[in-house]
């Protein structure tokens, strides 16, 4: 379910740049990895919450790298928090 967008920050004769590397996923693939509705999802981008989305066209698209940096982040944060 991951997309994958190619072709974007560079031409095809240049090395690929770190945005044609990564994996990107969309609000849909994104909202049922959280289990959750993209709506949702949304809604955390406008009160700039969740991991950094960014806008490509008409859609937003997560960097598997940044989701995961993210998940990381809130089980650490919940980790302390069930700790103390």
């Amino acid at each position: 379910m991951e997309a994958a967008v190619k072709g974007i920050g560079g031409s095809t004769s240049e090395p690929a740049s770190e945005f044609d590397r990564r994996t990107w996923l969309t609000t849909e693939d994104l909202a049922e990895r959280f289990r959750t509705s993209p709506g949702t999802l949304r809604y955390w981008r406008h009160i700039d919450y969740g991991p950094r989305g960014v806008k490509v066209g008409r859609r937003v698209l997560y960097s598997s790298t940044d989701v995961e940096r993210w998940e990381a982040e809130q089980l650490d944060a919940a980790r302390r928090t069930d700790s103390a």
